[in-house]
């Protein structure tokens, strides 16, 4: 298994069984450092199957001399790479070898594999956040296989090849509901040749089979683009590996992807490879890099945290080693710092910010709660200490919520079962909360929805019950009580829905992301809110960078932020987009990545902060609160003007350059958005022209670098027209003073770019000094080429 930063072998069959798991570090270029011995397995085993999660390395089942066995042993990832203690967790329901199994959403799976005979059973279990597992499930089955591969990835489950009778090229592929429940298996597309032992990785909306078994080992690897509904497109064949190869093992980390150990048909060998994997699918030239300590066959790995570990597998004996060796790795919000935590570890809740506190509303803890807490917001971003207020009437999670014109609203959720209702409460002037009352319920039962307030009514979109995902939108007015009207229907979404987010801001709505049934999308929606709360059209405007659900967001300042989420797998990533005034959306830009990927959290945006709030992390779920700062109004100045160098009777002077000299103050942080600036986005842009041509040219750009301390030069060789010329009358000049990027919340003096002078001056002859402008300097003659004194103009 590959995970953060590391790549680990577990196990397997080099001349013998071995419990040895290996690790390496996962290098910037794709290289492995030194592989490295780490905790050994309990037991020395191979045909086993692992997977990395949350913190957690797992090796599941497989076989003891040559008998399966049901064992599922477990052990933490350390920071440096290396392994704490394995230990027993939950055991299979039956004894398996040669299954395989992937890592998913908060669960695990097994597929398939050979207990008293080759078998379809797919059992799957909960991950709980201490990395111990709960029982193990039977969900939907698929024809019996052996030694195939697999894959999880974007809502769907994958496995590829195998054999039963005969070695067989067709894949299966089901959906992964929320719950983990696997749906249906159905036939996509088939590999080119039947295959058995390969390796298989799913890496930027792309799955890969590697080597393997045919009617002998093979050096062939395939690749098929993964479609949004969960099928696959034609497998096409890419760089092959350099000696054929089966029963090895596999990872993909950070643009690359690495093949480990296996057997060659002429023996067990050490080699790793690795290949870049290119934006359209294919694969770069494989290259070796460091061995593992031991030719190992059978094994498993998982790359984590800056380490490649590679753990039991068959080696020479049966010594009790695991290896594992390190890798190197590195968005624009304001960095993430942590503030007061919850005082409980919590996902699935809900938030709202009003009057300067915060609140979080129900969600799970290790069961569903009723309890709401609060914290003040402090004027620096941090949060004051958490305090429970009035708790809700029932415990719920997957709820919504809005807080508007002096209550708060939850919305709908999971109780004992969905329900419909819809309780709100009063916002007190010191953050406490008054007493929970309920108010007309929504006219269907619902959760995974999501919700907002505007302009005197609360609107709750899609959402999920029963097997159903809904695309209906609802509306309530809100009265001046705080009790709601009737709930109407109003205009709905495109398509249903569910797990998404969304946001109101300056007369429209948008849905972000979410899942559809048919995997999850990047699709973001919006429609015009109209005086009557009813809703206008639903239109797509500019989609996520990344199809992702279980996410947060909020709008402010004119933009709108999607906070992490899940986007086949949990993710750090935060986008961001401007909002136009017409309601359509900007590009979407990543910006500061949260500290730890998150998923199932919430959200709020206050007083040029923004926080995110529990969920689950590395642990499901987590206390943690992280807030950043949010940047500025942007702000882009320009001055512009056109100076005429001649004077009677010389209308086309020969200066053969201009000379600027400016003072500048400002943030020395990342440039504006123009292209080339420097510090606090300082840009000049300059045309020329003669008096006999009055056609500027095509401008030219200076990027001022790291101040405008050292005068710049405006230099020009054509006139308007595109003649070779030192000489020109006209020249036009513009100043971009772009803040976009720099400037931070609130603003204050300091933060943002200030020009203070700009002097522009030319020398009208080759041996003039004091016509046209040019000085002396303390009694001295100027320098044609340098600036004046300052002071002595």
């Amino acid at each position: 298994v590959a995970y953060n930063g590391y790549v680990y072998e577990i196990g397997g069959d080099a001349s013998g069984i071995t419990a040895t798991v290996d690790y390496a570090p996962i290098n910037a270029n794709g290289t492995l450092g030194s592989w490295t011995a780490t905790t050994s397995l309990l037991t020395a085993t191979y045909l086993a199957t692992s997977v990395a999660y949350n913190g957690y390395v797992y090796e599941i089942g497989g076989a003891l001399s040559g008998v399966a066995i049901a064992t599922v042993d477990y052990a933490p990832i350390n920071a440096n790479g290396t392994l704490g203690a394995w230990t027993a967790t939950t055991s299979l329901p039956a004894a398996t070898y040669v299954a395989t199994s992937v890592a998913y959403n908060g669960y695990v799976y097994e597929i398939g594999g050979d207990a008293s005979g080759i078998t379809g059973i797919v059992d799957y279990a909960t991950i709980n956040s201490n990395g111990t597992l709960r029982s193990w499930t039977a969900t939907t089955s698929l024809p019996a296989t052996k030694n195939a591969t697999s894959v999880a990835y974007n809502g769907y489950v994958y496995e590829i090849g195998g054999y039963n009778v005969s070695i067989f090229a067709t894949v299966y592929y089901a959906p992964i509901d929320p719950a983990g429940v696997i749906g249906g298996w159905g036939a996509t597309g088939s590999l080119p040749a039947a295959t058995a032992g390969a390796t298989s990785v799913a890496y930027n909306g792309y799955v890969y089979e590697i080597g393997g078994y045919t009617s002998a080992a093979t050096t062939t690897v395939d690749y098929a683009p993964i479609n949004s509904n969960g099928t696959l497109g034609s497998w096409t064949a890419t760089t092959s590996l350099p000696t054929a190869t089966y029963a090895a093992t596999s990872v993909a980390y950070n643009g690359y992807v690495y093949e480990i150990g296996g057997y060659t048909g002429s023996g067990i060998t050490a080699t790793v490879d690795y290949a870049p994997i290119n934006s359209n699918g294919t694969l770069g030239s494989w290259t070796a890099t460091t061995s593992l300590p031991t030719a190992t066959r059978i094994a498993t790995s998982v790359a984590y945290n800056g380490y490649v570990y590679e753990i039991g597998g068959s080696a020479a004996g049966t010594p009790a080693t695991v290896d594992y060796a390190p890798i190197n790795s590195n968005g624009t919000l304001g960095s993430w710092s942590a503030t007061t935590s919850l005082p409980t570890a919590t996902y699935a809740a809900t938030s709202v910010a009003y009057n300067g506190y915060v609140y979080e509303i129900g969600g799970y803890t290790s069961a569903a709660t009723a309890t709401v807490d609060y914290a003040p917001i402090n004027a620096n971003g941090t949060l004051g200490s958490w305090t429970a207020t009035t708790s809700l009437p029932a415990a719920t999670y997957y709820a919504t919520s809005v807080a508007y014109n002096g209550y708060v609203y939850e919305i709908g959720g999971y109780t004992s079962a969905a329900t419909a209702t819809v309780d709100y409460a009063p916002i007190n002037a010191n953050g406490t909360l008054g007493s929970w009352s309920a108010t007309t319920s929504l006219p269907t039962a619902t959760y995974y929805a999501t919700s907002v307030a505007y302009n005197g009514y609360v609107y709750e979109i899609g959402g999920y019950y029963g097997s159903s995902d809904f695309a209906t939108v609802d509306y309530a007015p809100i009265n001046s009580n705080g009790t709601l009207g009737s709930w109407t229907a109003t205009t709905s979404l495109p398509t249903a829905t569910r797990l998404a987010t969304s946001v109101a801001y300056n007369g429209y709505v948008y849905e972000i992301g979410g899942y559809t049934g048919s995997g999850i999308t990047a699709t973001v929606d919006y429609a015009p809110i109209n005086s009557n709360g009813t809703l206008g059209s639903w239109t797509a405007t500019t989609s996520l960078p990344t199809a992702t659900r279980l996410a947060t967001s909020v709008a402010y300042n004119g933009y709108v932020y999607e906070i992490g989420g899940s986007a086949g797998g949990t993710t750090t990533t935060v986008d961001y987009a401007p909002i136009n005034s017409n309601g359509t959306l900007g590009s979407w830009t990543a910006t500061t990545s949260l500290p730890t990927a998150t998923h199932f959290a919430t959200s709020v945006a206050y007083n040029g902060y923004v926080y995110e709030i529990g969920g689950c992390a590395s642990t499901c779920p987590t206390a943690t609160v992280d807030y950043a700062s949010l940047q500025s109004i942007p702000r882009v100045g320009q001055y512009s003007m056109l100076v005429d160098l001649s004077g009677s009777p010389i209308e086309d002077p020969t200066p053969i350059e201009l000379l600027s000299n400016l003072g500048n103050t400002g943030n020395p942080g990342i440039p504006g958005q123009v292209a080339g600036a420097g510090l606090g986005g300082v840009t000049v842009q300059y045309k020329f022209a003669s008096n006999s041509c009055t056609t500027f040219n095509n401008p030219n750009l200076i990027s001022a670098g790291p101040s405008f301390a050292t005068p710049q030069k405006f230099s020009y060789t054509t006139d308007g027209c595109g003649n070779s010329t030192s000489q020109a009358r006209y020249v036009w000049l513009r100043f971009t003073i772009d803040d976009s990027q720099t400037a931070t919340f609130p603003d204050i003096n300091g933060n943002h770019t200030t020009i203070t002078r700009m002097e522009l001056y030319y020398h009208p002859a080759a041996n003039g000094r004091l016509h046209g402008g040019a000085t002396f300097s303390n009694g001295s003659l100027q320098s044609l080429d340098a600036p004046p004194t300052p002071g002595t103009l």
